[in-house]
């Protein structure tokens, strides 16, 4: 049971991560090894909604529910619920933006180039871009 747990905790990392897309092959092999481990259709429903692929959330929604009812004669539980109720009411959100760090480095050497610079004589052949 402790893979199955690690697996869990690696999917809802990534998913709170921002990088719902990556996962998703790995969540829907998950699902083909577990069929009635909710959790795994939970965060595969959450996944594929946040990855921008609405429709295809909400039908793995109705295939789980349908699954569950027939294998089992059970309804979804809490977090397949919950899943389905956030994809419902709240659009998905897609990829978030790469966070931007300043690289000291870069910093470093654009200092070292306005040193030097002057150097040159007159206007530098070089411009600054900045990319944001």
């Amino acid at each position: 049971m402790a893979p199955v747990r690690a697996q869990e905790r690696w999917f809802e990392v990534s998913i709170k991560l921002g990088e719902p897309v990556d996962v998703i092959p790995d969540l829907q092999a998950a699902v083909d090894a577990h069929p009635t481990h909710e959790r795994f259709w939970a965060q595969l429903i959450l996944a594929l909604s946040q990855g921008g692929r609405q429709a295809e959330a909400l039908e793995k929604y109705w295939m789980v529910r349908d699954q569950l009812r027939t294998e089992l004669g059970l309804d979804p539980g809490p977090e397949i619920r919950q899943a389905h109720k956030r994809i419902s009411r709240h659009p998905p959100r897609g990829r978030r933006r790469p966070r931007c760090s300043r690289s000291p480095v870069f910093w470093y050497r654009l200092n070292c180039l306005l040193i030097v610079a002057p150097s040159w004589g007159g206007r530098p052949s070089w411009s600054i871009c900045v990319i944001t």
